[in-house]
């Protein structure tokens, strides 16, 4: 199978259970791909938050979400593109 990372750049993922393990790897993964990411987490806010801190400045779009997928974290989203 190819590996073409092209046809990732600037779609977005739905990480579920992306604040710790396979979750943050797949979400570092696909971030590294061109794609931006919203990042969801059930009671690792922390850990939500320092990945998305790992992952910023790309000026591609990084979100957290907590527990309910589609509600952003109340104080814990970014609400444009990383910088």
């Amino acid at each position: 199978m190819e590996n073409n990372t092209a046809t990732l750049a600037g779609k977005t993922a739905l990480i579920t259970g992306a604040a710790r393990r396979i979750g943050a790897a797949v979400a570092t993964h696909l971030h590294g791909c061109g794609m931006n990411v919203a990042l969801h987490y059930h009671q690792s806010g922390t850990a939500a938050e320092a990945l998305r801190d790992l992952l910023r400045g790309t000026g591609r779009t990084l979100r957290l979400f907590d527990t309910f997928a589609g509600r952003p974290a109340k104080g814990r989203h970014d609400t444009g593109l990383s910088k």
